[in-house]
């Protein structure tokens, strides 16, 4: 009793102490944060580790309270369990003793006690025509709680009457005993009323008549203590049967009462209290242990109206006729229930020895002894009593009259099994013992006729069986519920597996599945309950898609609660890794069957929450992906469906499922369909998570293969978050990564990730490190438009690295193409690096030529070029002389197209030829048709100063005839403006090259010039040095002098002055004079300067 009390108190007070919100708060928190793995959790604003807050939450005052009561209810209940286990077999049967008139032996103390109770009790059975109001009614207004016990206490003892000295008795108790007493009484008065107390003072009249209470009150308290805690059952006679009667709630606390006033009263013995106080104490327990017998009384009729109004009823009808009764005496069929202790089927110590082969009939055996018939040799029988549940038989009594003829209704059935099962599982720790022993005897019933069976079940209807359901199934998961009789655990989950499917089975309520899938989930699931899970959420599916409706399926998925509590996250945990995978197919297939927006809503997190605990599962999270992935493709729907559904994070999840660990090629596949579902920005991540540590072949497809799904206006977000050497080092052939280059010009991405990703791929030393020959590979699949949108800095490298070892002439090409396509500064950096070559071959020439070429003049673009460029160099280089002339050219016209005369670069080029006595070229300029048109407009553009020097070039050195002819054709283009600043630029030293390099035909022509100039004195000072030279010496004067006035024209001569013309004169008019000489020398003397 006081062990049963303190408990009580024990839970009360822990109930109230988690329901503190602070404590709740802490305590909810640190669950979530360990539940998801964190390292940290905030509270009240402040972050702590774990441990932290445990201590935090551990050194909090309700905590430690809490841990004090939980230690005291751990330590009641070994005691508890150190009574009942050492009680002996001899104190059983003393407690028993004292009921039956033994121990007369006792003292003098007991035997006056006995006749004391014997005259009271007496007194009030004998008396007439009893009152039983209250005569002598005390107010109950007394301040002092002492008082008010005793008051309350004498005014419940008037039932009996106020038999002699037991007012006086009662007030030399302690407080705490007359609590008890009073107590007690008020318990009996407010359960029973006046006339079951009349009939109680009859038994305890007889009772105390007989019985030396006060020397047992020890073994009264262990007796009416094991009643209290469920410990004992009697055994009730009813007919030719023995019945256990279950004692009732009331009786129970009745008889916890009983033990703790025996305890007072066993406490007063042993310490040697007063006899008066003792006596007392002696005759509460007697009151105590009478209270209890006949609140057992009060149960053994019910139980026995039970058996006589259902147990022995000869029919449907007349069963349901009885229950009738039943509630009209104790109202709804759940008062009943109580009592319904065991009705024993076999009770031997030596029962009957079956072997494999023996013909027994089901009536002969329960379930549990067909198992111990399945194993003989073990015999688990032996010795033991193999009950069945009184409640199960009563409500299998009530089920079969549904089902064998004349039938009630089934809604009758139905709702007399709802009333015997509502407390049930409050009331037994066996509960599903009963629902077991229920279902056997349906099994024995019905069990050859699936049909009946199938029925029986079905009457249930839906809220008994999910009860059933859950009773059983909490057996199952606390342990073997038949391990006392000796059968092996798995035998156990058996029997009750087959009741859980079979009541799984008759349900087509989609809600009331939900619950037990969820009932199962809670428990530790076994193999055959994950099969019957799964079949649940399979079925109701396959029935919703042949009406063409999911919603029943969503609804059961909605209903995987318990107590509004959703299991369905643990789902991943409780199915196979491939069913839970279909599963959550199924869920984005009901999802497309949804229309309720925010039902809708519920199911997206709901597949979410799915997602994220199949991604906490370790070895299983890949084969959970594969089956989702692969029963999606199975339903026809896309995985590009999932991207709608859940977010980016979730499909990355996914994806890692797939990719971590050991990957299978199957999983490689399904991860390339799955990033379907992805952003370019959740690909890169996965290209990343691909690249990391070492990649094989497979892993280097499937990066290329997220590469390629990716659109192509899209693949610029991918490869912005990309580490470029890392994908450039790790594709797989250089296929790919031509591909990947082309992508990457298609999409404009910066320079540095594209020299980065070529970096990448040269680090793979494929075509044995040669970069032109890699390079020439990448350009292999670029068109012009790829080229063009190459970066100049990549196009430099890529025109370098072709350039480089042997190239050959498709390198060639490829180097022309970069660089048309490239900016005037990267072209000139081509060219210049081309330059610089030592030597420059013909077909590095070509590109510097065909680059020049393709470079408009708008925009000033050549001249952007070749302002970047030595072009004395590039003269000296360019050995084509149809290509030197062509440039000088260009970039006469690009200076004239930039609104120049011209230019340092022109001047330069020209004057390299000029050096290099590149006559040829030099011609080629002059004569081309752009230089001489409008007027000679862009020969006229060049500096006198720069046709002066070329011509000075030409002549150092020596001249050959075509020089010669190349240094008249460049005076002889320029303008008169020009060729004035040329001859004054020149002065003498110009006059003295050309009379020594010029052809003696050329001298006339020059001085005409000279003449047209009006430069005398040049005439003059020209004239000196051609008659001072060795061809007008060696020629003889008059002849030199004839033939030089042959080159002169009239109007020439007119315009020479008269000291060249006297000299010619006198020169001709030496020696032997010619008729041709006279002729000459008259033509000078008609001019009019002579």
């Amino acid at each position: 009793g006081p062990f049963v009390n303190r408990i009580q108190e024990i839970n009360t007070g822990l109930t109230q102490l988690m329901q503190d919100p602070e404590l709740s708060r802490w305590l909810s928190e640190i669950d979530i944060a360990k539940g998801n793995n964190a390292e940290t959790v905030t509270l009240d604003g402040q972050s702590y580790t774990i441990a932290d807050a445990e201590a935090r939450l551990q050194a909090m005052p309700k905590m430690q309270q809490i841990n004090q009561l939980t230690q005291e209810l751990a330590s009641i209940e070994t005691q508890l369990k150190s009574w009942q286990d050492n009680m002996s077999n001899d104190t059983r049967q003393a407690v028993q003793n004292v009921f039956i008139g033994a121990g007369n032996e006792t003292s003098g103390v007991v035997n006056t006690s006995g006749a004391l109770l014997s005259r009271t009790w007496n007194a009030v059975k004998s008396k007439a025509g009893m009152n039983w109001a209250l005569p002598d009614v005390r107010p109950m207004d007394s301040p002092s709680g002492t008082q008010r016990n005793r008051d309350m206490t004498h005014n419940v003892l008037s039932y009996f009457g106020t038999a002699a000295g037991i007012g006086s008795m009662i007030a030399s108790l302690p407080p705490s005993a007359q609590a008890k007493l009073t107590e007690l009484l008020t318990k009996l008065s407010a359960t029973y009323g006046p006339k079951a107390l009349e009939k109680l003072a009859t038994i305890m009249s007889t009772k105390m008549a007989t019985a030396a209470g006060v020397a047992f009150s020890a073994y009264g308290a262990a007796y009416y203590g094991s009643i209290a805690t469920g410990l004992n059952y009697p055994n009730v006679s009813i007919g030719d049967a023995t019945y256990e009667l279950r004692p009732s709630t009331a009786t129970r606390a009745i008889a916890g009462l009983a033990a703790t006033l025996d305890g007072l009263a066993a406490g007063a013995t042993a310490t040697g209290a007063g006899a008066g106080v003792g006596l007392a104490l002696g005759v509460l327990g007697m009151i105590g242990e009478c209270a209890a017998e006949f609140s057992l009384m009060q149960d053994q009729e019910k139980l026995e109206a039970v058996v006589n109004n259902v147990m022995n009823a000869p029919d449907g009808p007349a069963v349901m006729q009885g229950l009738d009764r039943l509630r009209q005496t104790y109202g709804s069929l759940e008062n009943i229930q109580d009592v319904l202790g065991q009705v024993p089927l076999h009770q031997s110590d030596n029962p009957p020895q079956w072997n494999k082969g023996d013909v027994v009939t089901t009536e002969q055996m329960s379930a549990f002894e067909q198992a111990a018939r399945a194993n003989p040799q073990q015999n688990p029988l032996s010795g033991k009593t193999v009950d069945r549940d009184l409640v199960g038989a009563v409500m299998n009594k009530i089920l079969e009259a549904g089902v064998n003829g004349p039938p009630p209704k089934p809604a009758e059935v139905r709702t007399a099994i709802a009333e015997m099962m509502k407390g049930l599982d409050e009331r037994w720790t066996s509960d599903d013992d009963a629902t077991q022993s229920f279902f056997n005897q349906i099994g024995l019933r019905f069990g050859d006729s699936p049909e009946k069976f199938q029925k029986a079940v079905s009457l249930l209807g839906s809220d008994v069986r999910l009860k059933m359901f859950k009773m059983l199934d909490e057996g199952i998961t606390t342990g073997s519920n038949l391990a006392w009789l000796g059968l092996d655990e798995h035998s156990s989950d058996l029997s009750e597996a087959a009741v859980i499917e079979a009541l799984a089975g008759a349900e087509s309520d989609p809600r009331t599945k939900g619950q037990m899938i969820a009932l199962l989930y809670d428990g530790v699931t076994r193999e055959r309950f994950e099969d019957l899970s799964f079949k649940l959420i399979e079925d109701t599916r396959a029935a919703g898609l042949k009406s063409g409706n999911l919603r029943d399926f969503n609804r059961l998925i909605d209903s995987i609660k318990i107590d509004g509590r959703s299991l369905l996250q643990e789902t991943p945990h409780e199915l196979s890794p491939e069913r839970a995978g279909k599963v959550l197919a199924w869920m984005v297939q009901g999802l497309q069957h949804e229309t309720d927006a925010g039902k809708k809503a519920q199911r997206v997190a709901d597949i979410n929450t799915f997602i994220t605990e199949a991604s906490g599962k370790w070895f299983a999270d890949d084969n959970i992906t594969v089956a989702l992935l692969d029963e999606l493709k199975a339903l026809k729907i896309p995985a590009t469906a999932l991207k709608d559904i859940v977010p980016q994070s979730q499909v990355l999840a996914m994806f890692r499922n797939l990719e971590g660990g050991w990957t299978t090629p199957q999983e490689y596949v399904l991860l390339e369909r799955l990033a379907l579902a992805a952003t370019p920005e959740t690909r890169a991540t996965m290209v990343a998570d691909l690249m990391s540590g070492a990649t094989f072949d497979r892993a280097e497809q499937a990066i290329k293969k997220l590469i390629d799904l990716t659109p192509p206006d899209q693949q610029r977000r991918l490869f912005d978050r990309v580490d470029m050497h890392k994908l450039g080092a790790e594709l797989e052939t250089t296929g790919d990564a031509a591909d990947v280059l082309k992508m990457l010009t298609q999409t404009g991405v910066p320079a540095d990730k594209i020299n980065s990703f070529v970096d990448g791929v040269s680090t793979q030393g494929w075509l044995n490190g040669k970069d032109d020959d890699l390079i020439r590979t990448l350009m292999g699949n670029l068109g012009s438009r790829e080229i063009a949108a190459i970066p100049d800095s990549v196009r430099l490298r890529f025109f370098k690295a072709l350039d480089g070892g042997d190239t050959s002439t498709q390198e060639y090409t490829l180097m022309q193409t970069l660089a048309n396509a490239s900016s005037p500064a990267t072209k000139a950096e081509m060219i210049n690096y081309l330059l610089a070559q030592d030597p420059t071959v013909t077909a590095q020439e070509n590109i510097i030529y065909e680059t020049l070429r393709v470079t408009p003049y708008e925009g000033r673009q050549f001249l952007d070029v070749v302002s970047h460029l030595n072009t004395g160099q590039l003269a000296e280089e360019l050995e084509s002389n149809g290509q030197a002339s062509q440039v000088a050219v260009w970039l006469a016209k690009a200076y004239h197209q930039a609104g120049q005369a011209s230019g340092a670069k022109l001047d330069d080029f020209l004057l390299n030829l000029a050096h290099n006595h590149r006559d040829e070229a030099i011609n080629g300029f002059v004569d081309h048709a752009d230089v001489k048109a409008n007027g000679r407009e862009l020969y006229k553009r060049i500096p006198a100063a720069t046709i002066q020097q070329m011509a000075t070039k030409l002549m150092n050195d020596g001249t050959d005839e075509a020089e010669e002819d190349c240094i008249m054709k460049l005076l002889d283009n320029t303008s008169w403006d020009q060729l004035r600043a040329v001859f004054d630029r020149g002065g003498n030293a110009f006059i003295d090259q050309m009379v020594n390099d010029l052809d003696v035909e050329d001298y006339g022509k020059v001085m005409g010039w000279m003449a047209e100039l009006g430069q005398s004195s040049k005439i003059e000072y020209m004239f000196g040095k051609i008659a001072g030279s060795d061809w007008f010496v060696d020629t003889t004067s008059d002849d030199a002098a004839y033939a030089l006035t042959g080159q002169l024209s009239d109007a020439t001569i007119n315009k020479m002055p008269k000291t060249v013309l006297s000299k010619l004169h006198a020169a001709m008019d030496d020696g032997w004079t010619t008729s041709e000489e006279y002729a000459a020398m008259n033509r000078l003397k008609a001019s009019s300067n002579w």
